[in-house]
């Protein structure tokens, strides 16, 4: 059983892109950006034998992930904050995790202070060191020989060691015209940066649709998986990571996330403990923790959406319940086989069936939910009736599962009446279509 339901994102900036890009004043205080994430794009859920397989699409890079603080403090001291390179940004940022970036000047020759497009040589060095201590880098000339002020300068930097591999972070940044100042300690001019993504998922799972009645059973995080990336012996790994690193590889090889055979990106989680006969309700959301470098403000807090409104995906605060996008599969068993030796794998659950004071205490105990008695193990095709110790038949039921993926029967404890039977025991007959048959009895105690 695969169920689909195509789903949107939004992210909410508190400042936008475009803002950065508005003069090099002095920030009165530190620009922050928070991601309100809402559901994958697609989610689907599929049956394994016992398991549930969960499958989602992340969204678009380009509205996943933006560029939040920007610190330009030690880049505009000292000086009128209209005669210093206005610096700017255009795009989004591609990557996985949370960085933090650092473009400096490097003092070459002269100390002083360097006009951009008018001095020959201006150095500025750009750094993200990420959470294995790997340093990407790139050095730039913005010279009067070298650079034409406002032109992109694309974000590609290169791993200081061996493999040296590039780092492309999706976007562009550009200097206009104007003097690269010194900072107050005597150093190179310095900007600091930060770009952010979402921290992960969060797999919700219960037995209604409700979040209030359901539990986190999974939370992945891609930087902690991140950081284990690197790590090539499990034993190497902490216990409680143990899990995720395992799971996230392919032939010994980080994979994460996943690529389908179109090249499209997914996650996957399969969810072992669940059983037979209950219907099981799932979201997946986004959470992210925020991320500040280094300053004390900070935006750390969880943001749990369902959905936004499908008719008006710009409005955050319109918000579809988590009910109504909820998506549910309803744990079954195989067919069983129809010969008189293979119809001896049917039975019948809860046996005995019990109501009455323990309901009152608990409204599924001993019972599933829906108050029902489930046959388990059925044949593709058959009949099943039920009769009570006086022969009288109380409940009928054609079971046909084609592709022989549906073993289980479902029966209310109810008679033909509609009204619930009476305590006593009950005997059940199923015949296959082969012709092959089974006895059992069933005790019902209200």
């Amino acid at each position: 059983m695969v169920s689909i339901r195509p789903l949107r994102w939004i992210f909410v900036f508190t400042m936008a892109i475009s803002a950065f890009c508005q003069g090099a004043g002095a920030q009165s205080a530190i620009d922050t950006l928070t991601l309100y994430p809402v559901p994958v794009d697609t989610f689907a859920l599929s049956r394994d034998v016992n398991t549930v397989v969960i499958r989602w699409f992340p969204p678009h890079d380009s509205i996943s992930s933006g560029i939040g603080t920007i610190d330009k403090r030690n880049w505009i001291s000292g000086y009128d904050p209209a005669l210093v390179s206005e610096f700017g940004t255009d795009g989004f940022y591609s990557g996985m995790i949370d960085r933090s970036i650092r473009i400096e000047r490097e003092i070459v020759g002269t100390a002083g202070p360097l006009v951009v497009g008018v001095d020959p040589y201006i150095s500025l060095r750009i750094e993200t060191t990420d959470p294995v201590n790997r340093t990407y880098s790139r050095k730039i000339n913005v010279g009067s020989d070298y650079y034409t002020p406002g032109n992109p300068i694309p974000m590609i930097l290169v791993n200081e060691e061996p493999p040296r591999d590039s780092l492309y972070l999706g976007f562009d940044i550009s200097f206009g015209d104007g003097i690269i100042d010194s900072s107050f300690s005597g150093g190179g001019a310095i900007i600091d940066m930060d770009v952010q993504d979402f921290e992960g998922f969060h797999l919700w799972r219960g037995l209604s649709p409700y979040p209030s009645e359901m539990n986190v059973i999974a939370e992945i995080s891609k930087e902690d998986y991140f950081k284990l990336s690197d790590i090539t012996a499990v034993n190497d790994i902490p216990l409680k990571w143990v899990w995720l690193w395992e799971y996230f590889r392919d032939d010994g090889e980080p994979a994460y996330p996943r690529i389908d055979d179109q090249g499209n990106k997914y996650y996957e989680w399969i969810d072992d403990n669940v059983y037979p006969g209950f219907l099981y309700y799932y979201h997946v959301t986004c959470y992210d923790r925020g991320y500040f470098k280094g300053f004390f403000e900070h935006n750390k807090e969880d943001n749990f959406i369902c959905d936004e409104d499908i008719d008006d995906p710009l409005d955050p605060d319109n918000i579809v319940e988590c009910e109504s996008v909820a998506v549910s599969i309803e744990m079954t068993v195989d067919s069983g086989g129809d010969t008189d030796k293979e119809m001896m794998n049917v039975y019948a659950v809860p046996n005995p069936y019990r109501t009455g004071s323990s309901a009152e205490n608990s409204p599924a105990y001993h019972n599933y939910v829906d108050s029902s008695i489930k046959f388990f193990n059925l044949p593709r095709q058959c009949e099943i009736r039920v009769f009570n110790v006086a022969g009288d038949l109380v409940w009928q039921h054609t079971h046909l599962s084609e592709d022989g993926a549906d073993g289980i029967a479902t029966w209310d404890v109810k008679n033909p009446a509609g009204k619930e039977v009476a305590s006593g025991v009950y005997v059940f007959r199923c015949e296959s279509s082969s012709g092959g048959s089974v006895y059992g009895r069933i005790v019902v105690i209200r």
